[in-house]
């Protein structure tokens, strides 16, 4: 180990691991902390919708090979908002 000792990890990789131990905490969460965390991050999510719809068609065109991916995202997470009650 030429770091003495301390390994480095990358931004995106500590993104992950941050990521996952969120949805591992979400599991074990009450229902009604559950229900405040989903409200919390849709509104979020309205938020940058809100912000970045104006430019959603530039990046599509720039980013031509991640847009039919994020397209299904968003479809699949329109049917699960729909589903809601």
């Amino acid at each position: 180990m030429g770091y003495g000792g301390k390994m480095k990890i990358k931004k995106s990789q500590l993104r992950e691991i941050v990521k996952e131990e969120l949805i591992n905490e979400a599991s074990y969460m009450e229902p009604d902390e559950l229900g405040e965390e989903l409200e919390y991050r849709l509104s979020i999510l309205g938020a940058a919708i809100r912000k970045h719809s104006k430019h959603s068609a530039k990046w599509a065109e720039k980013m031509y090979r991640s847009a039919p991916a994020t397209i299904k995202m968003v479809d699949t997470l329109i049917k699960v908002l729909m589903k809601m009650k």
